[in-house]
């Protein structure tokens, strides 16, 4: 219950700060977004960024709260737990990480002089 409640949050989480960097209403800081040197370097690259990344990171804040909620609520065997975890894991890294090559690519196309 405590994993598939995990799962959850971290895909609300991600749901949440994708969607506030997509929409222009999370600014460049130090704390939530994909930080890089090409997606920090202006606030045109971050919202470029975070608007091309938009999309791998809604899938991935879906991937995690359906594994979480098939976990929380079915309370699956341990076999089938595992597998699910790892399901959730991979998916979730996968798709974290072509939103932040799609990010930086988008930053690298409107960064000022760096062409």
């Amino acid at each position: 219950m405590v994993v598939g409640l995990s799962f959850i949050a971290a895909g609300l989480i991600l749901l949440l700060v994708g969607k506030l960097a997509n929409d222009g209403r999370l600014k460049r800081n130090q704390l939530a977004g994909i930080r890089t040197r090409g997606t920090t370097e202006s606030n045109e690259t971050w919202l470029a960024a975070h608007q091309a990344a938009w999309p791998s990171l809604f899938w991935a804040g879906v991937a995690s709260v359906v594994v979480g909620l098939s976990l929380a609520v079915f309370e699956p065997s341990d076999g089938d737990s595992f597998a699910l975890m790892g399901i959730g894991v991979v998916s979730m890294i996968a798709l974290v990480v072509s939103a932040t090559k799609k990010a930086t690519r988008a930053a690298a196309k409107v960064a000022p002089g760096d062409a």
